[in-house]
């Protein structure tokens, strides 16, 4: 098809996980093997500058190091097992993993305490130079993520999860909530680029339904997929358990209406589970 590898549906074999390209592998190994040293050695001679401004800088960027490193290392890596699945009023929700979250918001808050503190450093040192473009780029970060940080701790950014009920399948993410009535999907695609990505499309765009509009920035729905606008694009590893798990269940709910009365029962966390 072009864009993807389309899930196998009836007595074929159930479809493998889907994995990161070689070359995307090398490269995000690369970027961790690179990354984590280079910032921390970086922080190293922060802390080592004598000012306290510059040591929690120094800090931050260790914390940033780790976080980043830690979640290129995860992604990586085709989670296992089953998923961490649960029913809430009568709809069967997979959420994220809490780890994907911890490293996201910590790599989130990290990069805001760090621009910060170079901001209140550069302030503090600079006289009368003016700001540098080190200072402007420590500004606009803490512009961009501020909002963001406080939506959430505010709690008008819930959770991300994907919601399955008899009726629809609904993606909601920290910036939008989309879903697509089950008579609608067409077809559930494993994708290999831009990364492991699993995608269910509805016939057409308007049988997507906008439940809350994007907000913000990173917005999960604006990923390269072909086709987005009539699309729901789920990537790992924000959902935990084998991906190859969820498509040949999705494309189970997808083809068979009569076993779309399990979802929301614990039917469906059976199914949900490695060899169902």
């Amino acid at each position: 098809m072009g864009r993807g590898d389309p899930v196998v549906s009836g007595a074929e074999a159930r479809p493998s996980s889907p994995r990161p390209p070689v070359g995307q592998v090398l490269g995000m190994g690369a970027a961790a093997v690179l990354l984590g040293p280079a910032l921390l050695a970086a922080s190293v001679l922060l802390l080592t500058r004598g000012d306290l401004l510059l040591a929690l800088a120094g800090a931050a960027m260790a914390a940033t190091a780790v976080l980043a490193v830690g979640y290129l290392l995860r992604f990586l890596a085709t989670p296992r097992g089953a998923h961490a699945s649960t029913l809430v009023d009568a709809a069967t929700v997979l959420p994220e993993s809490r780890l994907a979250r911890f490293l996201a918001w910590g790599t989130t808050g990290a990069a805001v305490l760090f621009s910060a503190l170079l901001v209140l450093s550069a302030v503090a040192g600079s006289g009368s130079t003016g700001p540098s473009v080190g200072l402007v780029g420590a500004a606009v970060v803490l512009v961009l993520a501020v909002p963001t940080v406080v939506a959430v701790l505010a709690g008008r950014r819930p959770r991300g999860a994907l919601v399955l009920t008899p009726d629809t399948v609904r993606l909601r993410t920290w910036s939008s909530e989309r879903e697509i009535a089950w008579d609608d999907v067409v077809e559930v695609v494993a994708l290999r680029q831009p990364r492991r990505t699993l995608v269910v499309y509805a016939r057409t765009a308007d049988q997507v339904r906008v439940l809350r509009a994007p907000t913000g920035f990173g917005e999960q729905q604006a990923r390269p997929i072909p086709e987005a606008e009539r699309a729901l694009a789920i990537s790992f590893p924000h959902l935990s358990g084998d991906p190859a798990v969820l498509i040949a269940a999705l494309d189970h709910w997808r083809r068979v209406r009569r076993g779309r009365a399990e979802l929301g029962t614990e039917a469906s966390l059976r199914r949900l589970e490695p060899g169902a």
